[in-house]
């Protein structure tokens, strides 16, 4: 078994990458902004999640987080 194509594609496969993300940009701008744009949203809400658990878990006694879940629903 030769690891030599393995290699081949490891090293460009950054390159290719980039090349086909400049392609869609060209061919479909508007999805392509779309996109982007839904990314930045679900990654906004996956941080947002990420840090009410980390607030829940340092609340620590039982019944805090049913508390943290009742003010994320006023203010979240």
């Amino acid at each position: 078994m030769s690891l030599l194509p393995r290699i081949q594609v490891s090293l460009s496969a950054g390159l290719l990458l980039d090349r086909a993300r400049a392609e869609d940009d060209a061919r479909w701008p508007a999805a392509v902004a779309r996109e982007r744009q839904e990314t930045r949203r679900t990654y906004a809400a996956r941080c947002a999640v990420a840090m009410a658990q980390q607030v829940a878990e340092w609340a620590g006694p039982p019944g805090a987080g049913d508390e943290m879940a009742a003010r994320w629903r006023t203010d979240p």
